[in-house]
């Protein structure tokens, strides 16, 4: 049984516009987000050997217009704008 105020709280979620043009974007999107994501999991990142992988993102990143693109010295890629912060990590 869902709690009543969680209850409420998806309720008022799912009355947003926001939330709404969100999921729209995912439902629309969805075959190219999944071919995305697998081909980043197609990358070879074993433990510590990630470098690969968070090179293709941080490439992603910049072509998707984020800035502060890097990658850190534990191979972890992040990039940021105006209304997101992009990180992909192992762990």
């Amino acid at each position: 049984m869902i709690r009543a105020d969680l209850r409420s709280s998806v309720a008022q979620l799912m009355s947003s516009p926001a939330i709404g043009r969100a999921l729209r974007f995912f439902e629309t999107n969805a075959d190219a987000i999944t071919e995305e994501q697998i081909r980043i999991c197609e990358i070879p990142a074993s433990p510590f050997g990630e470098q690969e992988r968070a090179e293709y993102l941080s490439q992603r990143f910049r072509e998707l217009g984020l800035t502060d693109v890097e990658i850190d010295d534990g191979a972890t890629a992040s990039g940021s704008s105006e209304v997101l912060h992009a990180h992909r990590s192992s762990s």
